[in-house]
């Protein structure tokens, strides 16, 4: 919506200088002086972006059921068509045949101003809302309609091609905004749909559930199998995509140095490369549930399935069960991912689970990197030992780590261990234990006999000191 907004406002900028350009004066020639018989077939088309199609397109809905849909469209559309008005009025560019020379007359001459057009903006708003609610394969095709309706009124000598695109723009900016307060139905996945996904993938299933888990940027499942095993699936869709592109934004513009990878082009590339840093992690010997398949649906929305654990996240255990043997195996297991070249980037503890024979294993490795820079596996060390301090005693949690995972690793995520370096979950738990960081940091400044280490500063700006 914000990148509708500053495209829609930048096409009203160059609407608003008088002088058209050559290129726009051309390719609206090259459209306007279409064969006349065009008209009959692109007059039809025309009416997808009238006021009326608003309330036949919502009626439709309304017959098919489909009760959300048709108050998104009718939203959507009202907003287009109101706003496209009072942008005319704002930018106030008049119609073709009286800004250039030539301009052929199809039809009734159009009356008003012409930036934006708003015909493209109301065919293209209704559009814009109606993808996310159609099959994956008829996406592509419904944006030939408001294409189309955007070429006609070119053809008619309604607009130029400003007008158009600032009307497409508008729409698309509009559906933006009907999604971002109503939610979009895209990726939104259900029980019958991860059943039907598995079974195709060779997973004949028995129950599925939707698991009441931490399972940040995806919506997760326990399944029971015809064979007795257990299943957690995680569902990526297009919502999650998109909210994992604007995280990564936002990490981009807040902090520096982080190493994140880019955004992903699809939610399946994101859970093939999830799916191949599990199975690294596997192979190097580290105890991580073993991945059993990959499916994707109609929509886009991908699952990536794992064996079930019997286990217990760190944060839900009574740490008094857990001896100082579980937590040196836990660094070892860390040892052995960062042997591996492969840094975590998420060990807090809701990544950590233990087993009902206190074996510790470490799943989700959705943010995990490979051939991984020191200063991505030092952070691990530090989120490691500061999530760990929440549970138990600093001075617990820096001995079980020297002694699994070494000094020098140990010393090296020093300069990490401020508030800012830590996933949000891991701040939220020592922000209820006042000074536990500062103790923790002491602790192992003392342990490995060295002087005190300045943390290292990760975001872009300081805050204004309080007064």
């Amino acid at each position: 919506m914000v990148f509708g907004s500053v495209l829609l406002t930048a096409c009203a900028l160059i609407a608003s200088i008088s002088r058209i350009t050559s290129f726009e004066t051309a390719l609206f020639h090259l459209i306007n002086s279409l064969p006349s018989w065009l008209y009959r077939f692109l007059w039809l088309v025309m009416q997808l972006g009238t006021y009326g199609a608003i309330f036949v397109m919502a009626g439709i809905s309304l017959l098919g059921r489909r009760v959300r849909l048709a108050l998104e469209l009718l939203a959507a559309g009202l907003i287009a068509y109101y706003a496209a008005i009072g942008l005319k009025d704002l930018v106030n560019r008049a119609r073709p045949a009286e800004l250039i020379s030539g301009v052929v007359i199809h039809g009734q001459p159009a009356e008003g101003l012409g930036f934006p057009s708003g015909h493209a903006a109301v065919s293209a708003a209704l559009a814009a809302t109606a993808v996310p609610f159609l099959a994956r394969r008829w996406r592509r095709w419904i944006w030939l309609l408001p294409v189309t309706v955007g070429l006609a009124r070119i053809f008619v000598g309604a607009h130029l091609p400003l007008d158009v695109v600032g009307g497409f723009v508008l729409g698309w900016t509009v559906g933006a905004l009907v999604h971002l307060i109503g939610g979009s139905p895209s990726g939104r996945v259900g029980a019958s749909q991860v059943r039907d996904a598995l079974e195709r993938s060779g997973q004949p299933v028995v129950n599925v559930c939707k698991a009441n888990v931490d399972a940040r940027g995806s919506t997760p499942f326990f399944v029971d199998t015809a064979e007795g095993g257990h299943l957690f699936v995680k569902a990526v869709g297009a919502d999650q995509r998109d909210a994992d592109l604007l995280f990564k934004l936002w990490r981009f513009v807040a902090y520096r140095n982080l190493d994140d990878e880019r955004p992903f082009t699809s939610a399946k590339r994101q859970l093939q490369v999830e799916a191949l840093l599990d199975l690294l992690a596997a192979k190097s010997g580290v105890r991580t549930p073993d991945v059993v398949a990959l499916a994707t649906l109609d929509d886009g929305t991908t699952l990536l399935a794992h064996r079930g654990l019997d286990a217990k996240s760190l944060d839900s255990v009574d740490v008094r069960l857990v001896s100082d043997d579980v937590l040196q195996d836990l660094w070892s297991q860390v040892a052995l991912l960062h042997g591996a070249g492969i840094a975590h980037r998420d060990l807090r503890l809701a990544n950590v689970m233990i087993d009902d024979e206190g074996a510790p294993w470490i799943i989700d490795f959705g943010f995990a990197q490979t051939s991984a820079p020191e200063r991505a596996l030092a952070r691990d060390v530090a989120e490691m030992l500061a999530s760990q301090s929440i549970v138990v005693e600093p001075d617990r949690a820096v001995t079980t780590a020297l002694v699994g995972i070494g000094p020098a690793p140990v010393a090296e995520a020093l300069p990490f261990l401020s508030m800012s370096s830590l996933a949000r979950a891991t701040q939220a738990g020592l922000k209820g234990l006042p000074g536990r960081l500062e103790k923790l940091r002491g602790v192992a400044a003392s342990q490995l006999q060295v002087a005190a280490t300045p943390t290292v500063r990760v975001t872009r700006w300081r805050p204004a000191p309080r007064r």
